[in-house]
């Protein structure tokens, strides 16, 4: 199958045709953005399709162009679900983008006040000190933006 249309099927969430397809497919195959499956899972909020993935074994830590994993593009989306299941299964939240960023600082940043993915971060161990490449935490872009909730939660993880 043409790697275009096996990321189509998962950006419209035709799961019976990626049911169909899995199976002779490459999982760890990479779109022009250097995106695997679960990245466009992810994005697309295709849970049944992202664990499919995630159980068949997909690479978890694969790195875009920008350098975000599948948990970076979770805290973007505000995907809990996957992101738990990424985490579950291994997911590393120590990589960071090429700003320096881990997926720590995308779920602070993109919080908004839904905390859910900053809390699983943290639960499993994410630092809320690591510095980016601008020598910035998430605990300093809390207290930057003046959100308190924010910075309490981070606190108690320092």
């Amino acid at each position: 199958m043409d790697i275009i249309d096996l990321f189509q099927i998962v950006r419209l969430g035709e799961i019976d045709s990626f049911i169909n397809q899995i199976a002779k497919a490459d999982i760890d195959q990479v779109n022009e953005y250097n995106q695997n499956l679960l990245h466009e899972s992810v994005a697309n909020d295709r849970i049944r399709i992202g664990t499919l993935l995630i159980k068949k074994g997909i690479n978890l830590d694969q790195k875009d162009v920008s350098g975000q994993t599948s948990l970076h593009h979770a805290a973007l989306h505000n995907s809990y679900e996957l992101a738990e299941k990424i985490i579950e299964y291994g997911g590393n939240l120590s990589i960071a983008d090429s700003y320096g960023n881990e997926p720590l600082w995308t779920a602070v940043f993109n919080a908004r006040g839904k905390y859910d993915i900053v809390k699983l971060y943290l639960k499993n161990g994410a630092n809320p000190n690591h510095k980016n490449n601008s020598d910035r935490s998430p605990f300093d872009f809390a207290i930057q933006i003046k959100d308190p909730e924010l910075i309490e939660l981070l606190e108690n993880y320092n």
